[in-house]
């Protein structure tokens, strides 16, 4: 076995918020590189089955108005099911895929963001607006290969989350919902000679390790005027 690479590799990196009023009641957050180094981790969690694992958001800029973008139940509650989770957003990357022979010397913690906008509140007495879109950059592991060279692994692509949804009263115990998301990915050269990252499987047909998502829901809620009765 050969040592490992060392040395000293610094690197520079400055990011910046912006958060600005069109109106009264609509707010637009801008990032730039954010840095959420300071946010509480999240507990150790031994997940043993195939069911991914959902966590808490605790970073501000996707906290703040978080709730505009859930639906509800006819009590109020946050349902199961939910189009928008923010963690996947910058969310760890997957290991690489490792070749015969190869070794992981640097794996990253998270998946930087480049920039995120996000638009919320209110469009007139009885709509609300929520609005985000976010890229998260492409990140890269750091690989040991056999001939004692180091290498760098794609291990997630550059992406674009995007989501929008619409919230209206309409009167008479009426409300109405819809919401859209789409997840875009461009993953040229994420494929490692050890196959895809997360599942060392070859690329498909199309020569991707990803895929795109779009998703799509309508909701409604009601209530009588007593809120003896209600539906969802």
């Amino acid at each position: 076995d050969q040592d490992p690479p060392s040395g000293f590799r610094p690197r520079l990196s400055a990011g910046g918020e912006l958060s600005y009023h069109p109106t009264n009641s609509l707010v637009l957050d801008t990032t730039v590189l954010p840095d959420f180094g300071q946010v509480e981790a999240d507990q150790i969690v031994f997940n043993l089955s195939n069911f991914e694992v959902f966590f808490p958001e605790r970073r501000p800029f996707f906290l703040s108005g978080n709730d505009l973008y859930a639906l509800h139940d006819e009590l109020g509650n946050t349902t199961q099911t939910q189009l928008f989770y923010s963690r996947r957003v910058g969310r760890p990357p997957p290991p690489p895929a490792l070749g015969p022979g190869e070794r992981l010397l640097y794996q990253p913690v998270q998946n930087d963001i480049w920039g995120a906008a996000k638009l919320t509140g209110k469009l007139g007495d009885h709509l609300n607006l929520a609005l985000l879109d976010a890229v998260p950059a492409r990140s890269f592991a750091s690989v040991l290969r056999d001939d004692g060279r180091e290498g760098r692994q794609a291990v997630s692509p550059l992406s674009n989350y995007a989501v929008a949804r619409l919230r209206g009263v309409l009167g008479g115990g009426v409300t109405l919902g819809g919401e859209a998301a789409a997840v875009n990915r461009r993953d040229v050269g994420l494929e490692g000679p050890g196959g895809c990252p997360d599942t060392a499987a070859p690329a498909s047909a199309d020569g991707r390790c990803t895929h795109d998502a779009y998703t799509g829901a309508l909701d409604a809620l009601w209530s009588s005027p007593q809120g003896d009765y209600a539906a969802s």
